[in-house]
């Protein structure tokens, strides 16, 4: 993944990488809540364009 992720790969990445050390109610949350969310809301913009 380049310069030009997305909100949508960034947090699919994240949640890749992290579901091992998560319970499988947890795992599955968080999926939930990033795809509920998210993804719908911010999940095509760039995640350098993000700001506080």
């Amino acid at each position: 993944m380049g310069q030009s992720i997305t909100v949508k790969e960034w947090c699919e990445q994240y949640l890749a990488e992290r579901e091992s050390d998560w319970s499988d109610v947890t795992r599955n949350s968080y999926h939930y809540l990033v795809q509920k969310h998210i993804v719908p809301g911010i999940g095509r913009n760039q995640l350098k364009q993000l700001t506080t």
